[in-house]
């Protein structure tokens, strides 16, 4: 009995250090696409959800995957045989919609609001397409179309990243931007405008204490 633990973190970092330590037939990841928000009482509040994937890296599969959708079948979750590619999705769409929401202060439908914000989140996107193309992935969908579709279907949410500022907690900038950054480095892309964007969450971040981050654990 090998046992299944379902990671399901944003961003690039967490899911490799579980295959470390767990071994890949062990771990699978588990892609929400969901809005939430937790209230003054503490209480998370689901206020949205599409159509979320699970799998695991390369094909590897776990006997117990399978039974995962039927378990989450509330949240529209989908096997599918390679995980990467809808990783590497949300990714991109994190590192867009993300920072510039926190930075801003302004939910997530601030990103098509007007022709400059819309263009620095495409900036950000058209780098993570390059990135991604570097290390060999094809991502499943157009990740411009998924960009405007989940902005449109959570216009009203608030991102993670601008609830943990709004909180002042530490947010997912290392996985996230940071992340592609430091994937971009390792395979000769330059990731300028995903730079700016992670130092001025930093900035904002920076009367916390800094803690390891195991974003590095992807080289």
């Amino acid at each position: 009995n090998i046992g299944l633990l379902v990671m399901c973190q944003n961003g690039i970092g967490s899911y490799e250090y579980a295959l470390k330590v767990f071994g890949e037939e062990r771990v699978a990841c588990l892609i929400l696409n969901a809005g939430a928000y937790k209230d003054e009482g503490g209480m998370v509040n689901l206020s949205g959800i599409s159509e979320s994937y699970i799998g695991q890296r390369g094909g590897v599969r776990n006997p117990y995957i399978g039974i995962v959708p039927e378990i989450l079948k509330g949240l529209n979750v989908k096997g599918v045989s390679d995980i990467e590619p809808y990783r590497w999705l949300k990714l991109i769409v994190n590192a867009s919609v993300n920072p510039i929401t926190a930075i801003l202060r302004m939910p997530n439908g601030v990103i098509l609001s007007n022709e400059y914000i819309k263009k620095l989140a495409f900036s950000v996107v058209s780098e993570g397409v390059k990135v991604a193309r570097a290390v060999g992935v094809e991502l499943p969908k157009d990740p411009f179309e998924e960009l405007v579709g989940v902005v449109r279907a959570t216009s009203n949410n608030f991102s993670s990243m601008l609830q943990d500022i709004l909180r002042k907690g530490k947010t997912e900038i290392d996985y996230i931007n940071g992340a592609l950054i430091t994937i971009g480095e390792d395979v000769g892309v330059d990731t300028p405008i995903n730079r700016a964007l992670y130092l001025l969450v930093k900035s904002l971040e920076s009367n916390l204490v800094n803690v390891w981050s195991p974003a590095m654990e992807y080289r």
